[in-house]
């Protein structure tokens, strides 16, 4: 346990996170960030985008991972089981945590006393949640469905949902106004004509080899060791890696690239990615973040040239200024380091 302070709040672990134990210590976090006015996040099983997941950096906001809030309880005589809301429905791996195990979810636990379901969905590794967060799906603008990606896939109840929830949300903000006023305000039902939606003017554009790269490397810094699990679909067997320091060929050893990355660095992600090419050879332009355990970030800008063969990625050259992201935590550093640079040798 971290040291308790005047608000009765326990700072955060070496991993940023604050980990509460129990429902007091999870109130007084929320208590100090209302008070403060910061940002608070929990961190379930990152299985959404880095910025949907986790507060702003800085500015004292404040991460939490319930990892330690996982408590099953079960009522035999009435057939009920309290849950607390770290708990996980199956294994997570990549719970950073490594706390996460089959033995300890949810769904081992009800197959132990003869309550688990028959079928479920095929991703199991989120954390439970209760009806104030209750899952509804994704929710796309009109225009996004048409495109039919995960998201639009995954909106259930059709092109019109976005409008539906506007327009009852809006009726229900004036009926509430209305009452406060001493007025009585009428809710419409969906059923009736409403204003349709502009028509998209483009067609879906199916995603291309560098879409898909791109989406790659975006997605690194969440999924980390599970986003190398498809890298055959994008990487020909015999990819040829070479950056100013390493000459690979092969898959395999590819991969290891990034399994070591993982292994070293506590946080990972490229931000600023821009792909520019086509299905034939392309290039990435992006910076590279990097933080161990303990540390600064180190921020590298860097660009990939990819090399294509029968619609995946056959070579991929890294090139990038490696001093200047040993010196970027630094700005008085880097700074200096520009100027050398451009003195001397441009």
């Amino acid at each position: 346990m971290m040291p308790i302070d005047a608000h009765g709040l326990s700072g955060p672990a070496a991993d940023g996170f604050h980990h509460p134990q129990s429902e007091d210590e999870l109130a007084a976090i929320v208590r100090f960030a209302r008070r403060q006015g910061k940002q608070l996040r929990v961190r379930g099983s990152a299985h959404s985008v880095k910025a949907a997941i986790f507060v702003d950096p800085g500015f004292g906001n404040l991460d939490i991972m319930l990892d330690r809030y996982t408590g099953v309880a079960f009522d035999d005589e009435r057939c009920r089981v309290t849950v607390q809301a770290g708990c996980h429905l199956g294994l997570d791996p990549r719970d950073p945590t490594r706390s996460s195990t089959w033995e300890n979810s949810l769904l081992a636990q009800l197959d132990a006393r003869g309550w688990a379901l028959p079928d479920l969905g095929g991703v199991t590794h989120q954390t439970i949640n209760g009806y104030a967060n209750a899952y509804a799906s994704y929710v796309t603008t009109f225009e996004e469905y048409q495109l039919q990606n995960y998201e639009g896939a995954s909106t259930l109840f059709g092109q019109w949902t976005l409008a539906a929830w506007c327009t009852k949300l809006r009726e229900l903000a004036r009926a509430v106004a209305s009452e406060a006023n001493g007025q009585r305000a009428e809710l419409r039902s969906l059923g009736e004509r409403r204003r349709s939606l502009p028509p998209l003017t483009k067609r879906p554009r199916k995603m291309t080899l560098p879409d898909r790269v791109q989406e790659f490397y975006e997605n690194l810094s969440t999924q980390r060791e599970a986003s190398l699990v498809g890298l055959e679909e994008l990487f020909t067997a015999d990819v040829r890696f070479r950056d100013p320091f390493r000459d690979t060929v092969g898959l395999e050893p590819f991969r290891e690239l990034f399994a070591r990355m993982f292994k070293q660095y506590r946080f990972v992600d490229f931000t600023d990615v821009v792909a520019e090419g086509d299905e034939g050879g392309f290039t990435l332009r992006y910076n590279m973040h990097l933080r161990m355990a303990v540390g600064p970030t180190f921020v590298t800008p860097m660009a990939s040239i990819f090399r294509t063969r029968d619609g995946k990625v056959c070579e991929l050259y890294d090139y990038y200024d490696f001093p200047s992201g040993l010196v970027s935590p630094l700005p008085l550093l880097a700074s200096a380091y520009k100027k050398l640079v451009n003195r001397f040798f441009l």
